[in-house]
């Protein structure tokens, strides 16, 4: 369904990797290596070389806004553009909005605040849930719990989890330092280094 194929940087690469329907594959490898480089390059938001795919459609047939709708990235920090929070969501929420603010621990009294002023904790959440009110078929996920507590990273892990589960086409690819997280949310955890290889131990292989 997504498909990397000889995608290389500067950096990092050439990678293969085949993302199947409903999987989460889980990232993780040296600071500084190059996860979050990779994950830019799948969204098409840096050069590279290679090609990505999509359903056997390649990023470049698609354009570069619709291809980003559809495989958005979502950085560990976000950039708010508007002076409140509830600037970026629609007013009133929908109720499925309105539900997964509650479900990551958010009152929907949180869009009413500035978002200069919310914590990190918060502003990750949010900007969560401004992705996923697009819709994408396949998420980009770099370290989206870095700031967040071992209660909210299982919120949200769980909300991530749910939303794939909604539409059998979705999958999603997650890159996170956090190793118990790879252990809980990977259904193969791989290890970058200049390529993807299979993390040891859990016997799985791209």
């Amino acid at each position: 369904m997504f498909q990397l194929n000889q995608l290389a940087t500067e950096q990092v690469g050439p990678c293969q990797l085949t993302l199947n329907p409903g999987e989460i594959v889980a990232i993780s490898g040296a600071s500084g290596i190059g996860k979050s480089l990779l994950l830019q390059a799948c969204a098409d938001l840096i050069p590279h070389r290679g090609e990505v795919r999509l359903n056997g459609v390649s990023a470049v047939d698609f354009g570069p806004s619709v291809w980003r709708r559809q495989v958005s990235y979502l950085g560990p920090t976000s950039c708010w553009w508007r002076y409140c929070a509830g600037d970026h969501f629609p007013s009133p929420l929908t109720p499925q909005l309105h539900s997964w603010f509650l479900q990551v621990g958010l009152k929907p009294a949180i869009l009413e605040q500035v978002a200069v002023t919310l914590s990190s904790g918060e502003r990750q959440r949010l900007a969560l849930l401004r992705l996923l009110q697009q819709g994408p078929t396949i998420l980009l996920l770099d370290e989206p719990t870095s700031f967040l507590d071992s209660a909210g990273k299982i919120l949200v892990e769980q909300l991530v989890q749910e939303y794939l589960a909604a539409d059998q086409q979705r999958a999603a690819i997650w890159v996170t330092h956090d190793l118990e997280q790879l252990e809980r949310v990977g259904d193969r955890a791989l290890w970058l280094a200049d390529q993807l290889t299979t993390w040891s131990g859990r016997g799985v292989s791209c």
